[in-house]
């Protein structure tokens, strides 16, 4: 026999935030916005803030690690890119040296992660702390990602959706860095299911007394 069973209470509580300068909780304590622009009309355009401005004020809170989602590939790699430019130094000297051990190991077990340029470029960049992590990595890389996140030594991943299932990379915080997404037919606004699938990634089970979102 077979059931249903529903459990609607999260592990870890999630408190929603929204960045505009600088990370703040979007709701006040009696549950109301407490952003102005958000439930509300706008007094002026806010601008999309960068990638390493969010990473910033993240890690400088001790939010991270985080995972941003992003809608494309390409973008993973370009936002991975430019935050490992412009932010500031993620990871410690001895966090460093144990990615660098954790990547002499994976190269010696798969020598051939040696011959994708791509792939050697983001073995060399790992020791910052920052990776993408898409459909379109070599699987040893994206394997090599996924436990160096789980250690936490990797302290932002910029993953697409798929990364929102069946991997099991809980983080402290999950940026969504858009609300809606490009399909086949166009785009179109993320759905409320595909907003908690990807929000429950924040808040580590006995880790965490709190996730953000």
């Amino acid at each position: 026999p077979m059931d249903v069973v529903t459990h609607l209470e999260r592990p870890v509580p999630l408190e929603a935030y929204v960045f505009i300068k600088k990370a703040e909780p979007l709701f006040d304590a009696k549950g109301k916005v407490r952003i102005r622009g958000f439930g509300g009309p706008t007094e002026k355009f806010v601008h999309e803030p960068l990638s390493s401005q969010v990473v910033r004020d993240l890690h400088q809170k001790g939010m991270t690690p985080a995972i941003f989602f992003v809608f494309s590939r390409l973008g993973c790699e370009k936002e991975a890119i430019e935050t490992i430019r412009t932010a500031e130094a993620l990871t410690s000297k001895e966090e460093k040296a144990k990615i660098k051990e954790a990547v002499d190991a994976a190269i010696a077990h798969t020598p051939g992660m040696l011959t994708s340029t791509a792939t050697k470029l983001w073995l060399e960049r790992l020791p910052a702390g920052v990776a993408p992590h898409h459909a379109g990595l070599l699987p040893p890389l994206k394997l090599l990602i996924e436990e160096l996140f789980q250690q936490n030594l990797l302290k932002v991943v910029f993953a697409t959706e798929t990364l929102a299932a069946g991997i099991n990379m809980p983080a402290r915080t999950v940026v969504v860095t858009s609300t809606s997404k490009r399909t086949d037919e166009g785009h179109r606004m993320l759905t409320v299911s595909e907003f908690a699938q990807m929000t429950g990634r924040a808040g580590r089970r006995g880790m965490d007394k709190v996730g953000y979102g």
